[in-house]
This record gives structure tokens, sequence and C-alpha cells, in this order.
């Protein structure tokens, strides 16, 4: 009976010798992906802060083009107005019943063909 029990303390004391073994490597394994996993934190770090850095330089270029559009667009409107305004005052000077008549908005503009006798006085001078 005491070398039974000797030997189950025997296997016992193995079996605590190969788990103890088996949680080394683990710790040591664990500590070398814990330098490894920092060195990614820091890298991923810098890369969020680059993009952040970046995101608020495109937030700013987006909107300093967004106000010179704005701006544009107002000078362009001011413009549309003022060319309305002259386009207007050179239909009052013009002879009403001799002035064709205005194509609706948005048509393509038709040229007509010169009379025979205009073609011909161009293509002798």
């Amino acid at each position: 009976m005491d070398i039974l029990a000797d030997i189950l303390l025997l296997l016992g004391a193995l079996g605590l010798a190969a788990h103890c073994l088996v949680l080394s490597r683990r710790l040591r394994a664990l500590a070398r992906s814990d330098e490894g996993l920092g060195a990614t934190i820091e890298t991923l770090s810098q890369r969020v802060d680059a993009l952040t850095r970046t995101a608020a330089r495109a937030t700013e270029e987006a909107e300093a083009a967004a106000a010179r559009l704005a701006t544009l667009t107002r000078e362009a409107e001011r413009r549309e107005g003022e060319l309305s305004f002259l386009l207007a005052g050179l239909g009052e000077e013009g002879d009403e019943a001799d002035a064709p008549e205005a194509p609706p908005p948005g048509a393509v503009p038709r040229f007509e063909r010169p009379p025979a006798a205009l073609r011909g006085a161009g293509a002798a001078s």
C-alpha cells in the first residue's frame, strides 16, 4: 500500500511539474505578445493621430472651397442681373416690329442662311 501511495504521489508531482512547464511557456508567450501588443497599439495611435490631422485639414479646405463657391455664386447672380438689365435695355432701343421673336428659355439658337445676294458679296471680297 505504501508503494502504491508513493507511485501516486510521484505521478501527481510529475503532473504538476508538467502543468507548471506549460504555464511557464504560456507566461513567456504572453510577455512577448505584450511587448508586440504595446508596439502595435503605439503604431495604431500614431496612425489615428495622423488621420485626425488629415481629416481636420480636409474639413478646413472643404469649408474654404464652399466659402469661395458661395462668393462666386453671389458674383454670378449679380452679373446675371446686370446682364438681364443690359439685355432689356437693348430690346427697348431696337424697333420692335423688325426684332425677331425671342426663343423660349433653354432653346437652342437657330441660324438662318443669308440671302443669296449677301452670300455672293462675301465671296467676291
